[in-house]
């Protein structure tokens, strides 16, 4: 296996990116690859492969990461302002998947071309996270009130609907009510026993999280062109029930248009990094990058990865993000702006 082999079959640039995505680590990345773009004496490939794996985080700095490789590899049209003078695309956007790629990791796949996934990849819903105003460093899911608003809504309705039928005779022949009575008593029951419950909801709350659940779709809208099913991004916002709801490669189907599994070269280099992308980057304060496609690695045709690994696990980073532990996934790194979703 070679990283060249890789490059010339995708005809790609080759770059990893592996940790949070947040800011200012976008503009650390968009300037690295524009360095490495203006580099002398190496003819730059036509697509651009990025190698992605992540727990979330910034939507904001996932956006800008995106739409500067799909510009600078001409992969959407380039004048969308004047669909008379549309610009054909002529590169092509890969992701490869072989770990995780949660939640703003799924807005950046969302621009791909192209998902390569292996079996061990696992994309996630685009789900807001917001920190805990009440807790230091600990966030709570987007899902959560939307889900406790649908709950109560059914038991509530439900409750409803029996206290009706009950006094309107479900019971006791000679208790009967008429239909407006019933109604009028089954309400003030009702209300007085959730009433209470409601009033614990902060309707703030609540918009704070819409707005970043439309926030993720606004982006989602904008990078999205060809690979991606009809009212799949909607899907991926509202229809799963937990934030760590693991998303694999036949699914990913059912989704994006595009989905292959990698060539044997690239599932090789899948196996030699994907423990040591896992323990000493995936959870660390700052992502991981590495350009692939340089002199340096290109230079030997039979240089593979940058540091072997060895026969041995890694030990586990000792530096995890707060709340973060190998048996919950659901914890992950983002920025200050608390207003986004997560990994």
């Amino acid at each position: 296996m070679t990283l060249k082999h890789i490059s010339d079959h995708y005809d790609a640039e080759i770059c990893a990116y592996i940790g949070p995505i947040d800011r200012p680590f976008d503009d650390d990345f968009i300037s690295r690859c524009k360095a490495f773009a203006l580099e002398e004496n190496r003819p730059r490939r036509s697509n651009f492969l990025l190698i992605l794996t992540t727990l979330g985080g910034d939507p904001h700095a996932a956006y800008r990461m995106v739409r500067y490789i799909q510009e600078s590899f001409n992969t959407i049209p380039q004048d969308e302002t004047n669909p008379s003078t549309l610009a054909a695309p002529q590169g092509k956007f890969y992701v490869f998947i072989d770990t995780f790629c949660k939640s703003a990791g799924t807005i950046m796949a969302l621009g791909a071309d192209t998902l390569i996934m292996s079996d061990y990849a696992e994309l996630g819903p685009i789900d807001a996270q917001l920190r805990k105003t009440e807790e230091v460093g600990e966030r709570s899911s987007g899902l959560t009130p939307m889900d406790a608003l649908r709950a109560l809504d059914d038991l509530a309705t439900e409750h409803f609907f029996d206290l009706v039928k009950d006094l309107r005779g479900g019971r006791d022949r000679e208790m009967v009510f008429s239909t407006k009575m019933a109604s009028e008593i089954a309400a003030k029951i009702t209300v007085g026993l959730f009433g209470n419950i409601y009033s614990q909801i902060d309707p703030m709350r609540i918009g704070e999280f819409d707005r970043a659940t439309r926030i993720a779709l606004e982006y989602g809208n904008r990078l999205a062109h060809d690979n991606l099913h009809p009212n799949k991004l909607r899907h991926l916002l509202s229809d799963y029930p937990a934030h760590g709801f693991v998303i694999d490669r036949k699914e990913a189907r059912e989704i994006f248009k595009s989905v292959e599994p990698p060539i044997p070269e690239l599932l090789d280099f899948g196996e030699r990094t994907r423990r040591m992308w896992n323990h000493r980057h995936l959870s660390g304060d700052e992502p991981f990058v590495l350009y692939l496609t340089t002199e340096d690695f290109l230079r030997d045709s039979e240089a593979d990865v940058p540091e072997p690994l060895g026969g041995d696990d890694p030990a586990p980073q000792e530096n995890k993000a707060p709340g973060q532990n190998e048996d919950n996934h659901e914890q992950h790194h983002d920025n200050e702006d608390s207003q986004h979703p997560q990994g």
